[in-house]
């Protein structure tokens, strides 16, 4: 039956991403053929390693003795793409001919067109940018114009379950990482458009939940647990809003 459920799930979730993705679409301007900025990122919260209660059995003997597998959350952003912004207008002449040289040192992809190569390209001085820890958010870029209320910011963490509790920590460390977006007042991840969804794991750490039923086996909370979870699935999420970029989103059927 839980394996129905989950079957259930899936499905109803992928119907309501295509009816989403086709209405987005067709409000996409045809000269846009990349209608959407899509972020990914992944960060650590294996929180405590031993003597910890894990989520999910109800058994207070079930502890954990050490690390098997790292822990992680793993963050996809999806935004609607603002109205044109100029890519001169957030890219110095010194950055072009960075972004220059690498389009040059790239051989494009099968299939792959100029515009699309640019933009691989664009990727990859972005990716260095971030690595070197050299990175400005410009006032004009296309993503800090991206309206909140047409973005979906999804986490799936290694976790039994998420909490509201937890949500309410993230929401307040994003208040720190991520800027507001123009004159909306919001964060691009915000309460109504963040998801924070566990893999339903029975092997990580417990504690993290503010209803005292679920704290009976855990032996009462663990905030060592809520720390490395909160900050993680927000460095998550700021490592995909970081990464933005332009991109699209596609359907496809058989048999």
């Amino acid at each position: 039956n839980f394996l129905l459920c989950k079957v259930l799930v899936f499905i109803c979730v992928c119907s309501c991403a295509k009816n989403s993705v086709e209405a987005a679409t067709n409000t996409t301007s045809n000269d846009r053929p990349h209608g959407f900025l899509i972020g990914t990122g992944i960060y650590d919260i294996t929180g405590p390693a031993a003597q910890i209660n894990f989520m999910g059995y109800a058994k207070s003997q079930q502890t954990g003795h050490g690390i098997h597998q790292r822990l992680r959350a793993r963050t996809f952003i999806m935004a609607e793409r603002p109205a044109a912004v100029p890519e001169s207008k957030y890219t110095s002449h010194e950055e072009e001919h960075k972004i220059e040289a690498i389009q040059r040192r790239d051989k494009p992809m099968e299939g792959e067109t100029k515009q699309e190569n640019r933009e691989r390209s664009l990727l990859r001085w972005r990716w260095k940018q971030l690595e070197s820890g050299d990175v400005e958010d410009s006032p004009t870029s296309e993503v800090s114009l991206a309206d909140p209320s047409k973005a979906v910011c999804f986490v799936s963490i290694d976790t039994g379950m998420g909490s509201d509790l937890l949500n309410i920590r993230v929401l307040k460390r994003l208040e720190e990482l991520l800027p507001l977006q123009g004159s909306s007042g919001k964060a691009l991840c915000h309460l109504e458009n963040l998801s924070i969804s566990g893999t339903h794991t029975h092997s990580a750490p417990a504690g993290f939940l503010q209803y005292t039923t679920f704290q009976i086996t855990s032996a009462g909370f663990s905030e060592e647990t809520m720390e490395a979870f909160a900050e993680g699935i927000a460095q998550s999420i700021k490592r995909a809003y970081d990464n933005l970029q332009p991109g699209s989103i596609k359907t496809a059927s058989g048999h």
